[in-house]
């Protein structure tokens, strides 16, 4: 995890400028965010979900100033990449189970 908030720096100016680089490093900081939090159930390596380590994990993005780096990438041009996975990021502790209010 230390090394994608670290490669991903480019809103300080340095490290990757490659679009295709960033998109790819913050669609692996999703999945890693989606199978914490959903479990992964296809495959050899099935694990169920793991909330308390999604809960570490974000802990861990904001300590690395990684959080920030997503939220600047909105202005750049992967929005769509940056939306979902800010989106699995910080939606780790809503419980599936509960209805939507609307």
């Amino acid at each position: 995890m230390i090394s994608l908030s670290k490669s991903i720096g480019a809103a300080g100016g340095f490290d990757v400028d490659n679009d295709k680089e960033i998109n790819q490093i913050l669609g692996n900081i999703k999945q890693f965010f989606s199978n914490l939090q959903r479990g992964r159930y296809y495959g050899d390596a099935q694990f169920p979900p793991q909330l308390a380590l999604a809960k570490l994990s974000n802990e861990q993005l904001e300590e690395e100033g990684c959080l920030e780096e997503i939220e600047a990438q909105l202005i750049n041009k992967n929005k769509y990449s940056t939306k979902w996975t800010k989106y699995a990021v910080y939606n780790f502790f809503i419980d599936k189970n509960n209805k939507p209010q609307y």
